[in-house]
């Protein structure tokens, strides 16, 4: 009797302790969406740390489009949105994390990989591969920014919906286009890369959930997402 006592009072202690350290944000699953790139750049990064300093916390990873992010979001189906550009919704919170630089990317047998850097005014006869313009992203916005002091726009030959398929049509000669520099981490084959001479544009990465959440596990994450981020801007430098 004494010994099925104490087994009841010590499972009694090990539920308490997990209670407290749900409350404080020490152990729980979280869900986070997040865009192709990141999620071999930044996210593994992220994971990394939490393991060491809350490894109480499960983070379970998608990738989605931020279109999806921002659905997923809303219907509470994940926790936490990693996108990229600037996004306005009225039911999220919002905060920009990091701001990259554009480069060219190109198929590796393309005459222009012979030069370190590359003008915008050198790209307008090459064709051009970009990413359907979608509610919520100004993606298509910043690559027009890039070619804003030209006074003209690129020669667009196809239109993809993400940007696996993006850098798998560069890889197969379609032709060109501009990425944000952390795609240059995924060291696809058959693709090259070049910095892009005095541009200005750069490309928003942000966080974004819901308001009003309370989730002692959210300021976790985004502490994480955060730190991550800024440790990353020096490696995002253009070269």
């Amino acid at each position: 009797m004494v010994r099925h006592t104490r087994h009841i009072l010590q499972q009694a202690a090990r539920a308490a302790d997990e209670v407290r350290a749900i409350r404080d944000g020490r152990q729980g699953v979280i869900g986070i969406g997040a865009v192709y790139a990141t999620i071999y750049t930044l996210i593994p990064r992220v994971l990394r740390r939490l393991a060491q300093t809350h490894p109480g916390i499960t983070v379970r990873v998608e990738e989605m489009t931020v279109a999806q992010q921002v659905h997923a979001l809303t219907a509470e189906e994940i926790d936490v949105g990693v996108l990229r550009g600037s996004v306005t919704d009225p039911e999220l919170e919002i905060r920009v994390i990091q701001e990259e630089p554009f480069v060219v990317a190109l198929p590796a047998d393309n005459p222009l990989v012979n030069e370190q850097v590359l003008d915008p005014e050198t790209l307008l006869p090459q064709p051009f591969i970009v990413v359907t313009q979608r509610p919520g992203s100004d993606y298509a916005a910043r690559i027009a920014d890039v070619f804003l002091q030209t006074g003209r726009t690129p020669q667009i030959v196809q239109e993809v919906k993400d940007m696996h398929t993006l850098i798998g049509l560069v890889a197969a000669g379609i032709g060109v286009a501009i990425v944000p520099a952390s795609v240059t981490a995924l060291q696809p084959p058959h693709v090259a890369f070049r910095p892009l001479r005095a541009v200005s544009a750069r490309m928003v990465t942000s966080i974004a959930w819901r308001r009003g959440d309370a989730s002692p596990l959210l300021p976790v994450l985004v502490a994480a997402l955060s730190e991550e981020a800024r440790l990353d801007e020096p490696r995002q430098s253009p070269a």
